[in-house]
This record gives C-alpha cells, sequence and structure tokens, in this order.
C-alpha cells in the first residue's frame, strides 16, 4: 500500500536527519478538562483535535508553498500510541499503537473538527490494530533488532502523535521540587516528517514539536504550536459562552 503523497513525507534518502524542536508554554490541565467536559469528548480527544488544527493549517501553508501540491488533502495519516481497551495507561502497554486519518480540512470550525476527532478516537479504541500489533511483537520478539527494522519500518505516516502522562505527585530531586519536564520523540527510520507530542505533569500539560528540517524550519515550527494553543483558546472560550447562555 503508498500513502498519499503529502510534503511531510520525507523519505530516508531526502532527510537531513536534523530535527527542529519546538515547545508550547505550560496549559493547566483544568483547561482541557473543561473543554473534555463541555463537549462531552474524551481528554485525548480534545488534544489530538488542537493537533489536528496545527496539521491542516501548517499542512495547507506547505502545499501552497511546494511546487506540484496545488490542493490540499481532507486527511492525513498519523500514528499514534494507543493502550489495549482496559488497560492501565502505563509506559509498558505503549508497545501497542493505532492510526487515524486526521482531518486536514480548513473549512471545519473547531467544534466540528473535535467531533469529528472523537469520533476517530473511538473507533480506533475498538480496533484490532493495537491487539495485533501486541501480538506480533510477543511471537516476533522485536528486540531483535533485524525483525524490528523490518517490521516497524514507518513507509505509511507522515506524522506521530504521543501522548505520555507524566506524574501527578510531587517529586523531588536532591530536596528541590521539580517545577516542570519535558520529553521529545526525534525522527525515525522512514516518510515521518513530524511528530508532535504532549507531556502532562502535574497540574498542567504542554506541547512539543520535532520536525525533520527537511520538511519545515524553525518558523513554520513555531506556527503550529501557535495554532494549537489558539485552537485551545478557541474552544475554552466557547465553553464559556455555552455557559453563559444556559444561565
Amino acid at each position: 500500500m503508498h500513502a498519499p503523497k503529502t510534503p511531510w513525507h520525507v523519505p530516508d534518502e531526502e532527510k537531513s536527519w536534523m530535527q527542529i524542536y519546538e515547545r508550547s508554554d505550560i496549559i493547566p490541565i483544568g483547561k482541557i478538562k473543561t473543554i473534555k467536559n463541555s463537549f462531552g469528548v474524551s481528554f485525548t480527544g480534545v488534544l489530538l483535535s488542537c493537533v489536528s488544527a496545527g496539521i491542516s493549517v501548517g499542512l495547507n501553508k506547505k502545499i501552497r508553498e511546494k511546487q506540484g501540491f496545488k490542493k490540499g488533502p481532507n486527511s492525513i495519516s498519523v500514528a499514534t500510541i494507543l493502550p489495549l481497551p482496559d488497560h492501565p495507561d502505563k509506559l509498558a502497554n505503549h508497545l501497542t499503537g493505532t492510526a487515524f486519518q486526521l482531518p486536514t480540512r480548513l473549512d471545519l470550525t473547531p467544534e466540528q473538527r473535535l467531533q469529528k476527532v472523537e469520533k476517530l478516537l473511538e473507533s480506533a479504541k475498538q480496533s484490532t490494530l493495537p491487539l495485533l500489533q501486541r501480538t506480533a511483537a510477543l511471537l516476533l520478539n522485536t528486540n531483535l533488532a533485524p525483525v524490528a527494522s523490518f517490521c516497524w519500518h514507518n513507509r505509511y505516516f507522515p506524522v506521530g502523535f504521543t501522548n505520555m502522562p507524566g506524574p501527578t505527585v510531587a517529586v523531588s530531586v536532591e530536596g528541590l521540587p521539580v517545577e516542570d519536564v519535558d520529553f521529545a520523540v526525534g525522527g525515525q527510520l522512514g516518510v515521518l516528517g513530524v511528530n508532535f507530542m504532549v507531556l502532562s505533569f502535574g497540574n498542567h500539560i504542554r506541547f512539543g514539536i520535532t520536525a525533520e528540517k527537511a520538511v519545515m524550519n524553525r518558523v513554520d515550527v513555531k506556527e503550529l504550536i501557535e495554532v494549537i494553543c489558539n485552537e485551545i483558546n478557541v474552544l475554552y472560550k466557547s465553553c464559556s459562552r455555552s455557559n453563559l447562555s444556559t444561565k
């Protein structure tokens, strides 16, 4: 199966093997929970929807700039880790994963995008793909480098999404409190050009992006972060307006 070509598909021979990394300011978890409860969706659904907004703007901008890509696709393939149903969200379960065709249409409102992404997420949770991936890993023993390389070489997904829940309790190092943490997922073999990460810690979250330098520059990456954060603000304000209208 061949993936629909986009400017974010970058095969190994075209890579610079240099990653550009940017991150957002911290965002209160309470803000995400307010959106989640107001729209009746999942926490991950809110995060993934905001990432989808960033992808929509960033990808269509790149398509306009790049000769040969005059019209953007309505969706893009995104790979993400996903624990098995009814399993705790522990790192040990993140060997399993799934895939989405996230919407990239610019005519969607934030509210419409959120509902579409939530439906995709619910469908993915019921999919057998995570189970098959875990079974294959156990049977083939993917700790063996040649087998892992053959089975997991990315030939399809230009975008990755990682959502890591961090500790909710106070953490200290040598008696000093840890106030913030950060992490990044870099490029891999295959066509992946952009990675989106979310990490929660204490009572806040932070978005991060790593992008292959052959795909975009630092200004582009910062713009993606800005779009994601703006999407959160629009959804949050929409919750406030909804609460006022029901009073």
